[in-house]
């Protein structure tokens, strides 16, 4: 009977150290046995406040799963990516959740299923292309006002600066850029214009402008 006695608290204990677990994981956002959500209704008839400034993809689902309890699973590439400020109030956790999508411009997409929400990176692949600007190079007055033209186009169109590089190598004269299919498209439009230069386009992927490539060569951004 003693030894019966001495096995019980070693079986409870047991439990709740199993239990403990599952609380750490559902805090994580990930599935459990214990509490199957109807997820599908939680994002169509929850209602939220949020007011949150340059946070990431992370942080803002985290604050969502402090005012709602759903389970969510983030992709580890989407964590990072950084959102502008997002202001709500009393809208659905769906329409939260779609505002995410439209700050990201849509590089970040969410799908629901019975059991919890995935959030994934969805962004286009970077496009490479690069220009001969070999007969401005001897006049600096010139590349430079083609260089503020540039800034310019870029800023009205309202580029986020970690989605386009552009680099220029001096000793060829070739200037290249490197980003998404849409900035990519103002740039050569502008070289073309001011220059009559048409790029040589790179498929994405090609590494031309690889991490750390392209030594000899000055930021314009």
């Amino acid at each position: 009977m003693k030894a019966l006695n001495s096995i019980v608290p070693v079986c409870l204990c047991l439990v709740f150290a199993g239990s403990f677990v599952t609380a750490l994981q559902a805090q994580d956002g990930e599935q459990t046995t214990q509490d199957v959500q109807d997820v599908h209704k939680i994002v169509a008839d929850s209602v939220v406040s949020i007011n949150i400034s340059d946070c990431t993809v992370e942080e803002y689902i985290r604050s969502l799963q402090e005012k709602v309890r759903f389970n969510c699973v983030v992709q580890e590439s989407a964590r990072p990516f950084r959102l502008p400020d997002i202001k709500l109030h009393n809208v659905s956790l769906k329409s939260a959740l779609d505002a995410m999508v439209f700050a990201s411009d849509e590089a970040i997409h969410y799908n629901v299923n019975n059991h919890y929400v995935q959030i994934q990176f969805m962004d286009e692949p970077d496009e490479v292309v690069a220009f001969n600007l070999r007969h401005l190079m001897a006049d600096e007055s010139e590349m430079e006002t083609l260089v503020k033209a540039i800034e310019f186009g870029i800023e009205l169109q309202g580029v986020a600066p970690n989605r386009l590089m552009t680099k220029l190598h001096k000793e060829s004269g070739m200037f290249f850029a490197k980003g998404k299919p849409e900035p990519i498209a103002l740039v050569g439009q502008i070289l073309m214009e001011y220059t009559g230069v048409r790029s040589r386009r790179h498929p994405p992927g090609s590494g031309l402008l690889g991490p750390g490539g392209g030594g000899g060569t000055d930021n314009f951004h």
